[in-house]
């Protein structure tokens, strides 16, 4: 008989006897040898693995591309639905901060009404029935809002004046 006859399953699947390995001798350590592996190594060892990691999965993409781009379409919607969703919430928690909020009606003042007129307006306006709150905002406060909420803070002292006129804003009792 000739020897090319395949090997028996035991000798296939038994483990090889190992080389024995001689014993490491001790080095004597220094303060500069560094005992761990060479970050080049490990560093082109670890772009081999991701290349071929990649090349295998482009691969499977090839071998199936519509079952691939189902697949990826599932997960990128899987992954949008939270950003989505928040998204949604934030815009209807904010329409509905806005249609929660009393209704108000502004009363502008003439723009050379003194802050005197402004309060003894607010006063009688708050008498009145079915008023709950009247508020008056001078023009100073008005004009330091609008920097504030505008970002145009450096414009707005090119302003020989201020343009803004004192407000009453008057909160009906009921809507």
């Amino acid at each position: 008989m000739s020897d090319t006859r395949s090997p028996k399953v035991s000798e296939r699947v038994a483990p090889k006897a190992a080389d024995p390995v001689p014993p490491k001798q001790k080095k004597q350590r220094h303060d500069h040898d560094d005992d761990g592996p060479d970050f080049s190594a490990l560093l082109s060892a670890w772009l081999e693995s991701h290349r071929s990691s990649l090349l295998d999965s482009l691969r499977r993409l090839g071998k199936q591309p519509i079952g691939s781009f189902f697949t990826c379409l599932v997960m990128a919607i899987a992954l949008s639905l939270p950003m989505g969703l928040s998204l949604l919430l934030s815009n209807v928690e904010r329409l509905g901060g806005s249609w929660q909020r009393a209704a108000q009606i502004s009363i502008y003042l003439n723009l050379d009404a003194s802050t005197a007129d402004g309060t003894r307006l607010r006063d009688e306006i708050k008498a009145m029935p079915g008023v709950a709150d009247a508020e008056y905002i001078s023009s100073e406060q008005a004009l330091g809002e609008f920097k504030q909420q505008s970002g145009l803070g450096e414009a707005l002292k090119e302003l020989p004046e201020n343009p803004l006129p004192g407000v009453v804003l008057v909160t009906p009792d009921e809507v």
